[in-house]
C-alpha cells in the first residue's frame, strides 16, 4: 500500500449507493447510506489497521480491535474516543506479552470478552482492560493448542458466539464459558466452511457465518444451529461478493457484509436479495480502502472499519425514497 488512489472528496460527504463498479445498470437499491463522521486517518496512529468491531447497545459504545497496535479502542456512537487499553497474553513460559486482539464484545455485566490470535484463551477483562479471568477454548472442542479464537458476537441472552478459525466452526458459550452448542464444521458447503472469518447474531436469534473464500459466502442458521439458507457467489453481479471480511445483522434483520477486495459494503435480505451497495475504492468520506468489518448501531447507524484506511466511518441508513426527498436522518 505504497500509494493511495486519488482522493475523491469533491463528491461530497453524502454517500450514495450504486456507485460501486459491481452495480449493474438495472440494479435499483432500496437503501442508501449517508455519511455522518470519520475517526482515524491513513498512516496516522489514531486507529492503526482496525480489525473486528462491535457495538454495545447498552452503553452505545464501539469496541475496535487493532492487533498491530495490541489495543482495544473504545469510542462512543459519535466516534468520540472514550478509552483504549493494550491487551496482553501469556506466552508459553507464562510471561506477559503484547497480544494481537481481533475482537472485543461487552457482556451483560460490563465485562469485556477479548479474542486474541496470540492466545488459546478468551480473556475476560474489566472496563479498564484489567484481566479478570479467561476461558480456555481448546478443551471445548477436544483439540490440542494452538486453537485461536477469532471474531465474536453475542445474543440477547448474553451468550457468546466465537469463531474458531482452526476448526472452521463457531462455539456458542454461556457468559460463564460453558459450551452450549457448535455451529458449522470443516467440510463442504453449505454447512461446512473453508475459511470462516466472522459470525453475526440477528434480532431473532438467527446466526450468519461468513466464509471468506468459499461459495456461498454467507450461511444462515437458526438459533439452534440448524442450516436455513445461504447466498453470495463470487461474481461481478450486484449480489456478488469477492472477498467478504465482515458481517452484521441490523435491527430489521437485514444482513450487511463488507467486501475487502471490492471496497464495498452491501445489504441483503436473508434470502440473498441485495438492497444496497455503497463505497468503492478511495479515501474520501463514503469510500473505503480495504474494509475489514461492519457493525450496526441504534437508530439505523452503520459503522465500517477499514484496515487499509486506518479509520472507522459512521453512516445513517436511509431508504432511497427518504434520501431523495431530503428527509432528515
Amino acid at each position: 500500500m505504497s500509494q493511495l488512489p486519488q482522493d475523491l472528496r469533491g463528491l461530497g460527504a453524502a454517500v450514495l449507493l450504486a456507485v460501486a463498479s459491481t452495480a449493474s445498470a438495472d440494479f435499483a437499491p432500496t437503501l442508501t447510506l449517508r455519511h455522518q463522521r470519520t475517526y482515524g486517518q491513513f498512516h496516522r496512529e489514531t486507529l492503526p489497521r482496525p480489525d473486528g468491531i462491535s457495538f454495545d447497545p447498552r452503553r452505545k459504545e464501539l469496541y475496535v480491535a487493532t492487533p498491530g497496535a495490541h489495543q482495544i479502542v473504545i469510542l462512543n456512537q459519535n466516534l468520540a474516543p472514550v478509552f483504549r487499553f493494550q491487551h496482553h497474553v501469556r506466552d508459553e513460559q507464562g510471561n506477559l506479552a503484547l497480544g494481537e486482539p481481533v475482537s472485543a464484545v461487552v457482556g451483560e455485566r460490563g465485562e469485556i470478552f477479548v479474542a486474541d490470535r496470540a492466545s488459546n484463551r478468551l480473556d475476560v477483562a474489566d472496563f479498564r482492560g484489567r484481566s479478570l479471568r479467561s476461558i480456555d477454548i481448546a478443551p471445548l472442542i477436544d483439540a490440542e493448542p494452538p486453537v485461536r479464537p477469532g471474531r465474536m458476537d453475542r445474543d440477547r441472552d448474553g451468550n457468546l458466539y466465537v469463531v474458531v478459525e482452526t476448526a472452521q466452526l463457531v462455539l456458542v458459550l454461556s457468559p460463564e464459558g460453558t459450551l452450549l452448542r457448535k455451529i458449522g464444521s470443516d467440510g463442504p458447503a453449505p454447512e461446512g466452511m473453508r475459511m470462516l472469518v466472522d459470525v453475526a447474531v440477528g434480532p431473532d436469534g438467527a446466526v450468519s457465518l461468513l466464509d471468506g473464500t468459499a461459495e456461498p459466502s454467507v450461511r444462515v442458521f437458526d438459533a439452534e444451529g440448524k442450516y436455513l439458507t445461504s447466498f453470495g457467489e463470487h461474481s461481478d453481479k450486484p449480489e456478488g461478493l469477492h472477498m467478504p471480511a465482515g458481517v452484521a445483522f441490523d435491527a430489521a434483520g437485514r444482513i450487511w457484509v463488507v467486501d475487502s477486495v471490492a471496497h464495498e459494503v452491501k445489504a441483503f435480505t436473508r434470502d440473498g436479495t441485495v438492497l444496497a451497495i455503497a463505497g468503492g475504492m478511495g479515501t474520501a468520506d463514503g469510500r473505503f480502502y480495504f474494509p475489514s468489518d461492519v457493525a450496526c448501531g441504534t437508530d439505523d447507524a452503520l459503522y465500517v472499519a477499514e484496515r487499509g484506511g486506518d479509520r472507522l466511518q459512521a453512516f445513517h441508513v436511509e431508504t432511497v425514497r427518504d434520501a431523495a426527498s431530503g428527509a432528515a436522518p
